[in-house]
């Protein structure tokens, strides 16, 4: 079979990370597709995809940007390359995998949503949105939602029917750990860290964060280590606390995983985020807030917490600080929740479930 990914970030994410694993790991349970892929020149994941050896026919699109000519030729590099099935991963890319579909009527087109990310929306765009999405629900053929949350969200403002759809969690393979710690974190032996990896931006919320932080200033044995980018991070700089370390972006995020002791969200939504997942593979608790997504990896007092304000999150932190035996069972437990709940095999079989059905027709 002929597979055809879509997106239009090939940047740092959940969801260009998603198609990377998919990109990897597709055939591991013996399947036999070839994969294409359509994105943007990014880093880093378009230096990585445009070589990998599994990808036979890569196809560059603008970022975050649709293009009627740029459709056209995609259309025809899907005729030529002979594409069964395209999977469009987020809003931009179900825009062109759901045109394609008017013009080749018999590709299927499985979509998923990373995230049904309209909370920023007025009330006047999430009606134009959702409307939108009723619309292009005609030309897909099923759907994959990265969490239950997302699925009920998408059913209660019908944007497709529940028959449509099933629930896949994001998963991943055990993170590979260096031996040796990151340099930021050398000297740190001796604190209680909280990790976040993170895009500064407006849904992950910083600013929450740092609300946190700055109530647990005077505490010299707790420190926040922020590993990412984004259009926030040169403000929140500029704030200079002193329990922060900014690492700027990096390519082994795991190895400060490793070196925490608390993974900590503030984010204001999620679709299924990749960072929690990474978190309980390696067996680290979590804090964060209780939104889709988050409340599908935590299980409250099991592998972690949900706060609503700084000072339930600081009393949270100061409880898991102060008591060992606590910890230690939250770090199992959160180990526990990854194998039962997000191992990559898993996802693999169900993912080609899928396909396997709609080429066989057992979709409409």
């Amino acid at each position: 079979m002929n597979i055809l990914y879509i997106t239009v970030r090939a940047d740092h994410g959940g969801g260009p990370g998603h198609v990377d694993i998919l990109i990897n790991n597709i055939n591991m349970d013996g399947q036999k597709h070839d994969i294409y892929v359509a994105g943007p020149q990014d880093k880093p994941y378009y230096s990585k995809w445009a070589v990998n050896t599994n990808v036979k026919g890569y196809f560059i699109l603008p970022h975050r940007k649709f293009n009627f000519l740029v459709l056209l030729k995609l259309i025809f590099f899907c005729k030529k390359n002979k594409i069964a099935l395209i999977h469009s991963n987020g809003k931009g890319a179900g825009v062109y995998s759901r045109l394609i579909k008017l013009f080749i009527f018999k590709i299927k087109i499985v979509h998923t949503f990373n995230g049904v990310h309209v909370d920023k929306y007025g009330w006047f765009m999430k009606r134009i949105y959702f409307f939108y999405e009723r619309i292009f629900d005609l030309l897909t053929n099923f759907y994959i939602c990265v969490s239950k949350g997302e699925q009920d969200i998408c059913i209660k403002n019908k944007l497709f029917h529940e028959s449509k759809s099933t629930v896949v969690y994001n998963s991943i393979k055990t993170p590979v750990v260096s031996a040796e710690k990151p340099i930021e974190l050398e000297r740190c032996e001796d604190k209680f860290i909280l990790v976040t990896l993170s895009r500064f931006d407006f849904q992950k919320n910083m600013d929450y964060l740092f609300e946190i932080a700055s109530t647990t200033i005077h505490d010299d044995s707790i420190l926040y280590v922020l590993v990412g980018d984004g259009p926030d991070k040169e403000r929140l700089e500029k704030l200079k606390l002193p329990n922060v370390i900014f690492t700027g972006f990096k390519n082994n995020p795991q190895d400060y995983l490793a070196c925490s002791s608390l993974y900590i969200s503030t984010a204001r939504w999620e679709g299924l985020p990749f960072a929690l997942v990474e978190s309980c593979s390696l067996g680290i608790p979590i804090i964060c807030t209780n939104v889709v997504g988050n409340n599908e990896v935590v299980n409250e007092g099991q592998n972690g917490y949900f706060f609503n304000s700084s000072n339930e999150a600081v009393a949270l932190i100061r409880k898991i600080k102060n008591d060992t035996i606590l910890l230690n069972t939250l770090k199992t437990n959160s180990l526990g929740v990854y194998n039962q709940k997000f191992r990559i095999e898993n996802m693999i079989l169900k993912y080609n479930e899928v396909y396997h059905n709609l080429i066989s027709k057992n979709f409409s």
